[in-house]
């Protein structure tokens, strides 16, 4: 028997952390995981897959692009054909990721000297950036390229910007950048070969069987579609006199199409005309940037822009439409606004991505705030809800410093989770355990935007005794089946404890298991208990107390969770156990390539 193996943390866990972070494009270390666990148990991970990227448990971009590149680099037919169906949903520059991950790449960065050092690890290597052998000055070729230096102007907007963003304190006078070349191994098959090249072709396929999807796809990843050209060496539309390779190789453009209306754009000088173009053709805002410079930018063409914005697209470019002074036009400001509450019925929309770059613009006006704390609201009620008689408890002891914000972000994702008729009994513990009580005025105790406030004044201090909890629950006589603790797990009689007797034979009286393992024994309950694991201080100490006093005990390990990855916390917390949310996964089918060519593919 191998002892080391049988001694792992469980597949199920390790991959459940991953769906609990942002990796922020820094998809190497998750990458690493997934390829650990999958190797450990591929079943389960093809199963996974679906419940993250086809159910839509997962709101994380970067984490579903690794699943699909995983599956697709598969040595299992049923793995490859899974990754080849979902591979056929993304949009341009997600396949784009994917491929990346699948064939490894190499990028040049810059590294600011206030930033953290990069360092090897994940398949990652760095090395100095050199110039090209090919440089026009040869005493450059193949040079490393030197450090600069940039002095920082006492009032100069960048200084303030990195003084604002607590990046550099007052003292510093200028900066230094140095250039990288990043080799990232991710999968390692260098080449788009396999099912790779069999899903891209495809992909591009459908695309040409429809102008407008490959217009669309042109306008906004021209450099993408014409990678996977390349990559797969495959002619557009088997013909090199067809508008697709025409444009994507000589920039000729069929008359009438969305991409000849790009061109009339720029030459077209009229602002409302150019709104026209802008509304008929629906020209997305990267694109027109591009084109009409800002102090062209009149209220007739934000008007037009807006209009044309996906609801996600449109919560994404508050910033954008502020600096550009839209929000101080009272006509195009209520257009906004208006528009901004349609968001609250659309479909496929990240609510708190959303919400948080809206939130990081300076001076909205208060009106547009609460449509945007609204908008959250009810997109956030698509999420699974919490059915089971529930007891929050909220961390708020002095080692919570660092997360304690975050953890009230989660707190009041998972008590706006609960239903209406079941909400929670909420606590927050440090020495003490307050009980939060919900006056009528709090407003609607299943709205994120209520619990945020009713959290607001709370702030980190003392020590960590969550075993108040369980006094209170006897003296209140609550009714609950289960105790979800946002914590970072630091009980004070745990750590004096363990660091009084190493053994852990035997736990003090006055401990949260011990507590909790009494009050089930005298009421004949079996209430079971979900650590919501955060903060940089955190250990597992109680954890392993409730597995040692025989309680249930699920972790949901949030090592670098923040708040663009909360949504997959509530789909975690919904169900009634690991082991429910386990075998529901188990359940899910892999698509199969062959229905979806028949459906797709039949015609074109």
């Amino acid at each position: 028997m191998n002892v080391a193996a049988e001694n792992l943390a469980p597949v199920h866990e390790e991959m459940f952390k991953t769906l609990l972070r942002t990796p922020h494009r820094q998809a190497d270390e998750v990458l690493a995981i997934h390829k650990e666990q999958f190797e450990r148990d591929p079943n389960f991970y093809g199963h996974l897959a679906v419940h993250a990227v086809i159910d839509g448990n997962s709101v994380i971009r970067d984490v579903n692009e690794v699943f699909i590149a995983i599956l697709l680099a598969s040595p299992y037919k049923t793995h490859k054909e899974a990754g080849y169906v979902m591979f056929q949903g993304l949009p341009p520059y997600e396949a784009s990721r994917v491929a990346r991950y699948y064939t490894g790449y190499d990028e040049e960065i810059t590294y600011h000297s206030y930033e953290k050092k990069p360092k090897d690890g994940f398949g990652v290597l760095y090395e100095r950036a050199r110039y090209s052998e090919k440089h026009p000055d040869p005493e450059k070729r193949g040079k490393i390229k030197p450090q600069q230096t940039i002095k920082l102007g006492r009032n100069s907007s960048l200084r303030k910007q990195l003084l604002k963003d607590k990046k550099i304190d007052a003292s510093v006078t200028e900066i230094q950048t140095t250039k990288f070349l990043v080799h990232h191994a991710c999968l390692g098959q260098r080449t788009f070969k396999g099912m790779l090249r069999a899903a891209t072709k495809s992909y591009l396929k459908r695309r040409e069987s429809n102008d407008k999807m490959m217009e669309g796809a042109i306008l906004r990843a021209r450099k993408y579609i014409k990678q996977f050209y390349v990559r797969t060496n495959t002619l557009p539309q088997g013909d090199v006199n067809g508008w697709i390779n025409q444009y994507l190789w000589f920039g000729k453009v069929k008359e009438g199409s969305r991409l000849a209306a790009l061109t009339q754009l720029r030459q077209e000088k009229d602002p409302t005309k150019r709104a026209e173009i802008i509304v008929k053709n629906k020209l997305p805002r990267s694109l027109v940037s591009s084109v009409i410079k800002d102090a062209e930018t009149t209220p007739s063409i934000m008007t037009a822009i807006a209009m044309v914005l996906s609801p996600q697209e449109l919560l994404n470019s508050m910033g954008w439409f502020k600096k550009r002074g839209a929000l101080d036009n009272p006509d195009l400001n209520k257009f906004i606004k208006d528009k901004l509450k349609e968001v609250k019925t659309a479909k496929r929309v990240d609510a708190l991505k959303g919400a948080q770059a809206a939130k990081a613009v300076e001076g909205l006006d208060e009106e547009t705030q609460e449509i945007l704390k609204d908008v959250t609201n009810v997109q956030l009620k698509k999420l699974r809800s919490i059915s089971r008689r529930t007891l929050l408890g909220i961390d708020k002891s002095s080692s919570m410093t660092d997360a304690i914000e975050l953890g009230k972000q989660a707190a009041a994702m998972l008590a706006q989770a609960c239903r209406k008729e079941n909400p929670p009994h909420t606590f927050l513990f440090d020495n003490i355990a307050t009980y939060i009580e919900w006056e009528e005025e709090d407003g609607d105790i299943t709205l994120k935007s209520t619990w945020d406030d009713k959290l607001e004044m709370v702030f980190a201090s003392g020590g960590t005794k969550p075993s108040e909890i369980v006094r209170v629950m006897e003296l209140k006589n609550l009714d609950v089946e289960q105790i979800i603790l946002v914590t970072d797990e630091g009980e004070l009689c745990l750590s004096d404890y363990h660091m009084r007797n190493r053994r852990k034979d035997e736990l003090p009286d006055t401990c949260f298991a011990m507590e909790l393992k009494k009050f089930n024994n005298k009421h004949g309950r079996e209430i079971n208990v979900i650590i919501v694991r955060i903060g940089n201080n955190r250990v597992n100490d109680m954890e392993e107390s409730l597995k040692q006093v025989g309680v249930e005990v699920d972790v949901l390990p949030c090592d670098s969770i923040d708040s663009i990855s909360l949504p997959n916390l509530i789909q975690m917390a919904s169900r009634t156990s690991m082991f429910e949310l386990v075998q529901e996964i188990l359940e899910n089918k892999l698509p199969k390539r062959s229905a979806w060519d028949a459906k797709y593919l039949a015609a074109a």
